[in-house]
């Protein structure tokens, strides 16, 4: 303890003795960074949240499962809850691409590509919107999904509070157009196979059914031999299975039409994105009080190693001097 204290009142000293050097290091550097904090623009956080349709259930059991069709965006998921889809749609080049491409209006009421927002215009096309997706995906926009209860949060990040909360928006309104175009698709293929298969049911109806007229033809008293009516009972079976299916292909038939067609929401918008009114960086008060922090700590450390270098080399000036006595 005894060593504890005197450290710290050599440390003290040491700082008492050379406290203009501390006050003029640590001033500066703060106001360095306070100047640093005022130029750097500021950065504005917009988010939206978004959870499944609950009430598309039924729209997503006729559809099919819709993992199948995410080949598409290059998406692979063990997963059958398509919610767990929605971040990779969200972050895939098709939708962001999409985002990138679309006009934003500013807090100024100037229109540009959003792209231009965050690549210089000019030179080639897919060199500035691959150099975008990658800003775009890496700093200024992030998803969150949370397991418990499917919800995602997307969340967009821009010099403009107008313009992060419009790219917010958008994500999700192309993330349900994706979504509603991926199950069109599969609800257009499960239909054209439903025709494929009922065109080939009715032919085989037709065909039993000409089969059982020609049998009753040949044999008008088929009921005296019980080789005859078990022929007829096959027959007759096979008819009815014929026709069970056929109906049954029929009603599947007129779902999948309506499926195809039908226009439900596969996202529910908790909550829409809205300008946000306080900027999200620089926390200029926190960078402030860290740059004090930083600097008065250096600062100590070069006294005490100014105050140590000191020590060190007078302890050499009063030590004997072997050869200067000989």
């Amino acid at each position: 303890m005894e060593i504890l204290l005197t450290v710290i009142g050599a440390a003290c000293g040491a700082a008492w003795r050379r406290r203009r050097f501390l006050v003029l290091f640590t001033g500066l550097c703060t106001l360095a960074a306070a100047a640093i904090a005022m130029v750097v623009p500021p950065l504005y956080r917009a988010s939206v949240l978004l959870v499944p349709n609950q009430s598309a259930a039924g729209l997503s059991a006729a559809l099919g499962d819709l993992t199948g069709l995410a080949g598409q965006f290059g998406i692979s998921t063990g997963s059958d809850d398509p919610s767990r889809l929605f971040p990779e749609i969200l972050q895939s080049r098709s939708l962001t691409h999409a985002v990138l491409r679309s006009q934003v209006t500013a807090g100024d009421s100037t229109a540009s590509a959003y792209i231009d927002r965050l690549v210089k215009p000019g030179g080639d096309e897919g060199a500035r919107l691959e150099r975008a997706t990658k800003v775009f995906q890496e700093s200024r926009s992030r998803v969150v999904l949370n397991p418990k209860n499917s919800s995602v949060k997307v969340v967009v990040y821009d010099r403009d509070p107008l313009v992060a909360a419009t790219i917010a928006n958008r994500m999700a309104a192309e993330l349900d157009r994706i979504n509603q175009e991926m199950g069109r698709a599969n609800a257009r293929e499960k239909r054209q196979f439903i025709e494929e298969r009922r065109q080939e049911v009715l032919r085989q109806l037709e065909a039993d059914e000409m089969e059982l007229t020609n049998f009753r033809e040949r044999n008008r008293n088929y009921a005296g031999s019980p080789q005859l009516t078990l022929e007829y009972e096959r027959i007759s079976r096979r008819v009815r299975l014929d026709e069970e299916l056929a109906l049954t292909l029929v009603r599947e038939l007129e779902m999948a039409r309506i499926d195809e067609f039908k226009d439900m929401p596969v996202i529910n918008v908790l909550d829409r994105a809205l300008p946000p009114a306080e900027r999200h960086s620089p926390r200029r008060a926190m960078i402030v009080i860290a740059a004090f922090a930083v600097s008065l700590a250096v600062g100590l450390a070069c006294v005490l190693g100014w105050e140590g270098r000191g020590s060190f080399w007078n302890s050499f000036g009063a030590a004997p001097r072997p050869h200067a006595e000989v």
